[in-house]
């Protein structure tokens, strides 16, 4: 879920440029990078632990979704990772998997705030569970930094799920989100994904720097689709 916010602030004041950003996953990690325009520099490293939780028990149909993530940046404004999520208890829609992906930032203007990025993400069972499915999600987005408003930030994209089976609904999608600092430790977002799927919610949430290369970010995610589809979600961020 949220990437980069209080990292890339913290860069700022050792003169580097800052590009805020909105992040969440969608209760699984492999979707955080398709949600911005931000990539990591060469040679930086993102590690990422997050939770989610329904707000039922698992007698009444709940659950939980934990997940992490590496990423890498390899130069020329691209970066690959690899995540990992699995629910308890087990849903075929959410199977134990390992999710590498690739992303690249293709356009950039500085001086207007604008950028763009493509992105592609597989997600593979690491068990050939009865019911689960591999897939691949291809997306893109572009994002427009507001100075006057202290950086703030609006994004807008869409993804599309390649062999994903129809039976696990919507196989395509929006992205928006909006991101507004409010002091310099902290942040508040706004993210929702269309599509009535595992990725489709909305999610409010705040965003506090810890360290210098450390961030916790806490929000509460609505589905698109059931009444009772609705947690809290968490998120442990570190950065170098």
């Amino acid at each position: 879920m949220w990437k980069y916010i209080n990292m890339l602030q913290n860069k700022t004041s050792l003169g580097l440029l800052s590009t805020l950003v909105v992040v969440f996953a969608a209760m699984t990690t492999g979707f955080a990078q398709s949600t911005t325009t931000d990539t990591l520099g060469q040679g930086e490293v993102y590690v990422e632990g997050n939770f989610w939780t329904a707000t039922q028990s698992h007698r009444n149909g709940g659950s939980q979704v934990y997940g992490g993530r590496v990423g890498i940046g390899v130069g020329k404004q691209v970066e690959v990772g690899v995540n990992a999520s699995f629910s308890d208890p087990h849903y075929t829609d959410f199977p134990p998997e390992i999710q590498p992906g690739i992303k690249w930032r293709l356009y950039e203007r500085k001086k207007h705030g604008i950028a763009a990025a493509v992105g592609a993400t597989a997600f593979l069972p690491v068990a050939r569970l009865r019911g689960t499915d591999a897939f691949v999600m291809l997306y893109g987005n572009v994002s427009k930094t507001f100075a006057p408003l202290k950086e703030a930030r609006i994004t807008a994209g869409g993804y599309t799920l390649l062999a994903r089976n129809s039976n696990f609904g919507s196989r395509k999608g929006l992205n928006f989100g909006y991101e507004q600092p409010l002091t310099e430790k902290a942040s508040f977002s706004i993210q929702w994904t269309t599509g009535r799927n595992r990725f489709g919610y909305f999610t409010p949430g705040m965003n506090i720097t810890l360290t210098k290369k450390s961030s916790m970010f806490a929000g509460y995610s609505v589905g698109n689709h059931l009444y009772d589809n609705h947690g809290p979600y968490f998120a442990y961020s570190y950065y170098r």
